[in-house]
């Protein structure tokens, strides 16, 4: 099919389309389901395009033909945006054999302005495009959930104007990123980061004497907006030098309900700096959440809490993937098992490799026995999970070779 050929990014993207079924979906692009018109089928295609040439935002949307997959003739999009429930702008557009390109550009203050120019980029062109709309709005410098309404007038010539036009309603989420400058006497000053992928964040905050982040955003808990959505992402992004934070385990909160601990999941290894801490909640989870809600709302108060329990959650993502090297020099001698030893030491107190709580023992003189070696070099394999690489270690402890 011809779409607009642009690498896609990530975005939350939810679709419905009336009087037929609801869809939705979490990545970075949707083809809907065909509608028959007259004796033609017919669906809608749309995505977040990059630019990198351009400042703001970029959308594509295209009607094709199911049976030739390409792209309707005549078609006319009446487009109405709407953020924070205002309508930002609306307006009808034509195009013939090529979808619509909407630039939607951030200005300083004044009226939002809707303009068709043939003055298109490069790598547009390259892509048959040959015009492009350009929204320019002070709204556009927020991020955040935005919702299209689109209605279809005409299909296979201008004059031919649908007696019941098809209407598409989606939203595009950019994620919004809201940043903390800590000042912590006992650990020091730290930047901490949340990203929601949804909507605007609110009220970001951090309780220095409980460990304690709150932060905000707006949801509208309907059952019609829980059926368009497939799933609501945030990100706490905290540096590995925060010790604190980098020793515990955590619990989440949503609008005081207690999220289940499968959806919240701890990051080490996407960055060297920073450990990330995602809580990715479906569509089923917001059902029955929104079933459990003691009052209405139109928010969602995220609540997240360092927490010690001695049963260390999800130790795979608490093992540094640098580490396996470490295990694979060893493994192979390269390294001698007193540096290995001194080594583990190192990270446990430094709290760059968590594990459970264990108890040291007195050191009996033995040598470190060959199994554990044989552990290393097969966890450095992939041979065999990070719960048996820290057995390894808790022996060692208890053995008194490694002491902590």
């Amino acid at each position: 099919m011809k779409k607009i050929g642009f690498v896609v990014i990530f975005l939350i993207l939810i679709f419905s389309i009336e009087n037929y079924q609801s869809f939705g979906h979490g990545l970075s692009s949707e083809t809907l389901p065909s509608v028959k018109v007259g004796n033609t089928e017919v669906s809608l295609f749309a995505q977040i395009i990059p630019n990198p040439f351009m400042e703001g935002k970029q959308l594509g949307i295209e009607l094709f033909e199911t049976t030739t997959s390409i792209p309707t003739q005549e078609t006319t999009y009446f487009i109405k945006a709407v953020k924070n429930d205002k309508i930002i702008f609306e307006h009808s557009f034509q195009r013939n054999n090529i979808g619509l390109v909407i630039h939607l550009i951030p200005k300083d203050s004044g009226e939002t302005f809707v303009e068709e120019t043939s003055d298109v980029s490069k790598l547009e062109s390259l892509y048959g495009i040959d015009k492009v709309v350009k929204v320019t709005s002070p709204v556009f410098s927020e991020n955040g959930l935005y919702l299209f309404e689109i209605k279809i007038l005409t299909i296979g010539s201008f004059q031919n104007k649908l007696q019941d036009p098809i209407t598409y309603n989606f939203g595009l989420s950019f994620p919004d990123i809201k940043n903390l400058e800590l000042e912590d006497k006992k650990f020091g000053n730290h930047e901490l980061l949340v990203i929601s992928y949804y909507d605007q964040i609110n009220d970001f905050s951090y309780d220095t004497e409980n460990g304690v982040f709150n932060f905000a955003m707006p949801f509208d808990w309907s059952t019609e907006t829980i059926n368009q959505t497939i799933a609501v992402h945030e990100e706490f992004i905290f540096p590995k030098n925060f010790e604190f934070l980098m020793s515990a385990n955590f619990s989440a909160y949503l609008n005081d309900l207690k999220l289940d601990d499968r959806i919240l999941t701890v990051d080490d290894y996407s960055s060297n700096d920073h450990r990330i801490v995602h809580l990715v909640i479906n569509q089923n989870d917001l059902l029955q959440l929104y079933s459990k809600q003691k009052e209405n709302t139109k928010k969602m108060e995220f609540i997240l809490v360092p927490t010690s329990s001695e049963q260390t959650k999800s130790i795979e993502f608490l093992i540094p993937q640098w580490i396996k090297n470490n295990a694979k020099w060893w493994s192979d001698e390269k390294i001698s098992d007193n540096d290995f030893s001194k080594g583990i030491e190192f990270l446990i107190k430094e709290g760059i490799l968590t594990i459970p709580e264990t108890k040291s023992g007195e050191s009996t003189g033995k040598g470190i026995p060959s199994w554990v070696k044989n552990n290393a070099g097969w966890w450095s394999d992939g041979l065999i999970d990070d719960n048996s690489f820290i057995q390894g270690v808790q022996f060692l402890i208890k053995e008194g070779i490694i002491i902590v």
